[in-house]
């Protein structure tokens, strides 16, 4: 009888599938995992033995990927084809990232002979000669670089990689994976974890290590065809570059592209001969500013709204009709000089933000408190390149459109207005109707209406524009001040003519204002400082951008995902 049990239990385990086998193998006992590996160790039939990628992130944030496929062929065959998705996708947002193919050798390094093309949205590559055929064991190892495969986020950078895709249509024996990052970091701070199955599985048949500079990881199973190996490594911020990759928006795929189509069968005529000639009627009917006269040559101070002069970024959204990030970058600049933080510039064009308390009763306007605690949200001393507050700023931008629109400089809100004419040129982009979107782009972006006392202030601003970036001799006395210099600096970068104000001090004895400590101990050069201010605002305007990645390799993860990816198998 014991006997008897011994062979029953040999041959359910022979009598099972392979895959149901690798789908239960958490459930199984000591005894039947055993038995599983036994199975494993016997594959037979077309296969790929060993399939090991090597992968080294570089400090640019490309990555450079050697893949090693040792391949068995049990009839006669050319050779393998390899497919590699170009893209991936972060939610409904889908990217391109670039590849660069170096080589593709056996492990003599002997070439082998390969065509390259596109399918979709993969890279194919056929690898062989089609005037030979071979069997038995073969290794392909193939090199190739690929940018914009990282993932950003708020607290951690990774690698989110699909290592042998799971296109393959037949099974692999065994799949390793080896991260090597840029430089050695802790082992603490270095996260991984792995996925293997079909698309969309979260099964952990596989096992990952690291010792702060290479991670490693092993299939436990073969895979079964269509199975693969997806692993994740995470580390901090700032280890590599950011490199993003292309976003792609196919354009048919909006809904107003849709919409549009139905138009031109319905509204043809109108679309393309009516609409365009009405909106430039429209806009010398409701579109030009009250005339006001011509601009002063020069005033001294922006505009006053009651008691209260405008700040910079009022007075800048005033003149150009649109608050964007140079009107917040002049914000920051302003509250610096009112005594509510102060600038310091330990290396030259790093630019730390420190909260201070003004030495006088200062009450901040509504948009400024907004952009203040935005900016100290986490601490009281911040790098200006680190600030990550873009759903402030979309906040701040909307609460100073309110307020041009409560002080009645507009009867209402430009950007709606703007929006308004934009979307209406989006979609003649989408009919080719290139008339009516020059007509919207053109047009709209004017077509903001100030009031009677908008475009009087606005004069005024234009005023101060224009003796901020006048060289005039006759104007030269106004700007003998170092005092006058701090005063109008924050307009001068609202307006982004901030060099131009600087060169009038050229030469100068000024002092370091109180709100700015540099990295030079000399005498303060307003040129050099304004120069290092207009190169910030670059990372400033970038930090008010959302990040380009929202899904993670940790949250939500499986195989399948991430970059990467793909198949192959014989020809």
């Amino acid at each position: 009888m014991k006997y008897l049990l011994i062979l029953l239990s040999l041959a359910v385990f022979i009598l099972i599938p392979a895959p149901l086998l690798a789908a239960e193998i958490n459930t199984l006992t000591d005894t039947q995992k055993e038995t599983v590996d036994l199975i494993n160790s016997s594959v037979v039939g077309e296969r790929v033995e060993k399939f090991a990628s090597e992968i080294r992130i570089n400090t640019d944030g490309t990555i450079d990927v050697k893949e090693t496929i040792v391949y068995f062929f049990e009839n006669e065959r050319h050779g393998i084809f390899r497919n590699i998705p170009f893209t991936k996708h972060d939610g409904t947002t889908r990217y391109d990232l670039a590849y660069k193919f170096q080589s593709i050798t056996d492990e003599r390094g002997k070439k082998y002979k390969y065509e390259k093309s596109k399918e979709g949205e993969q890279w194919v590559l056929k690898i062989g000669d089609p005037d030979k055929t071979i069997s038995g064991t073969h290794t392909y190892i193939l090199a190739y670089t690929v940018r914009g495969a990282l993932g950003y986020f708020e607290d951690h950078d990774e690698l989110y990689w699909n290592v042998t895709g799971n296109g393959w249509n037949v099974p692999i024996k065994n799949a390793s994976v080896v991260f090597t990052l840029p430089k050695k970091i802790d082992e603490n701070m270095v996260k991984i974890t792995c996925y293997t199955g079909p698309a969309g599985s979260t099964k952990t048949n596989c096992t990952g290590t690291t010792d702060g500079i290479s991670s490693t990881f092993k299939t436990t199973l073969f895979l079964n065809s269509h199975d693969g190996l997806t692993v994740v490594t995470g580390f901090p911020k700032g280890t590599t570059a950011v490199l993003l990759p292309e976003k792609y928006i196919p354009f048919f795929e909006r809904w107003y592209g849709k919409i549009t189509l139905l138009g031109i069968i319905l509204i043809g005529v109108f679309w393309y001969l009516i609409l365009p000639v009405y909106l430039i009627f429209r806009w010398f009917q409701k579109g030009r500013d009250p005339f006001v006269g011509i601009a002063p040559t020069a005033t001294f101070d922006s505009p006053k709204i009651g008691k209260r002069l405008l700040t910079p970024a009022e007075t800048g959204a005033l003149l150009d009709e649109t608050v964007d990030r140079r009107d917040l970058f002049a914000t920051i600049v302003d509250l610096a000089r009112r005594g509510h933080l102060k600038i310091s510039e330990p290396k030259d064009k790093e630019f730390h933000l420190v909260k201070t308390s003004p030495k006088k009763h200062d009450p901040l306007l509504p948009f400024e408190t907004t952009l203040y605690n935005g900016i100290f949200t986490s601490s009281d001393e911040v790098t200006l390149k680190d600030v990550k507050f873009y759903t402030t700023a979309t906040a701040v931008e909307s609460e100073v459109y309110s307020l041009l629109v409560e002080h009645s400089y507009f009867p209402k809100n430009p950007r709606t207005t703007r929006n308004i004419y934009y979307g209406i040129g989006a979609v003649a982009m989408t009919t080719f109707n290139f008339v009516l979107a020059f007509v919207c782009f053109v047009f709209g972006r004017i077509m903001p209406r100030k009031t009677l006392l908008g475009a009087q202030m606005a004069q005024q601003s234009q005023g101060l524009k224009n003796f901020l970036t006048s060289q005039e001799r006759q104007l030269n006395f106004q700007g003998n001040k170092q005092m006058l210099f701090e005063k109008l600096l924050p307009f001068a970068v609202a307006f982004g003519v901030e060099k131009a104000w600087a060169k009038r001090f050229e030469g100068m004895d000024l002092k370091n204002p109180e709100w700015y400590e540099g990295s030079s101990t000399s005498h303060f050069n307003a040129a050099v400082f304004a120069s290092h201010l207009s190169n910030s605002y670059s990372s400033f305007s970038a930090s008010s951008t959302p990040p380009s990645s929202s899904s993670s390799g940790f949250s939500g993860g499986s195989s399948g995902g991430g970059g990467g990816g793909g198949g192959g198998g014989s020809w």
